[in-house]
């Protein structure tokens, strides 16, 4: 007679998959990505560093750091007439929605989409993180009614994040962003990294949550440098 089925709430000790980018110890309390302890990356790596890590195994050490700020600078465009689908969407719709239902449009413009090749997948990833930030922003504008804030090729990608939300150039943003905002970014991706436990995937307002204390942040640093 077969074993009975368990019934594991969250399908708690049960391996749904298996990674090779991250690792989580819930006895140590440890998450480590590519071999890197989650709280070393937080504190001292920016969120293009992680990119570059997750994407090719490696931090990225001389040009690559440059190199990968230029590829995502490249893909910040979305297709034209794009933004014409959030117009038709219901100004009630939850952000993360609007996110999803972008990205699968996306879909559509992707001539290379059913090539599984490790190198497609890579420049496929590269393009979804550059074109995310357009969508997420701008998506939740449309919904407001209120103008689109088109990305800038002059800005870093968690300057022009930061800009296509407020529709401020960040101060310092000449070189380089407030600091808070890229933090915050790599927290959201280091949530979302926590795999091993399928009922710890990011939840509906982690987003919103992140670009929320974003503003706070930027609004307080603001006030600070006007006093």
């Amino acid at each position: 007679m077969p074993d009975q089925m368990i019934y594991r709430p969250g399908l708690d000790g049960v391996i749904a998959a298996e990674t090779q980018l991250s690792y989580l110890d819930t006895e140590k309390e440890e998450i480590v990505i590519r071999g890197y302890e989650l709280i070393e990356l937080a504190g001292c790596k920016t969120y293009t560093d992680l990119i570059h890590l997750l994407l090719h195994g490696s931090l990225p050490a001389g040009a690559e750091r440059s190199n990968i700020e230029a590829n995502l600078i490249k893909e910040y465009s979305l297709p034209q007439g794009f933004f014409t689908l959030f117009e038709k969407l219901p100004s009630s719709t939850h952000p993360m929605d609007a996110l999803r239902t972008g990205v699968s449009a996306l879909a559509g413009h992707d001539e290379r989409l059913e090539d599984r090749s490790p190198e497609v997948m890579r420049t496929t990833a590269l393009r979804l993180l550059a074109k995310i930030p357009n969508i997420v922003a701008n998506s939740y504008h449309i919904l407001q009614q209120k103008p689109v804030i088109e990305p800038t090729e002059e800005l870093s990608y968690s300057a022009n994040f930061l800009y296509m939300i407020t529709g401020t150039i960040p101060i310092g943003a000449g070189g380089e962003v407030l600091r808070p905002f890229p933090v915050a970014l790599q927290r959201a991706r280091n949530a979302e990294l926590d795999l091993h436990r399928p009922g710890h995937r990011i939840d509906e307002c982690r987003l919103v949550w992140c670009l929320d204390r974003c503003r706070r942040l930027l609004k307080r640093e603001s006030s600070r440098r006007c006093e």
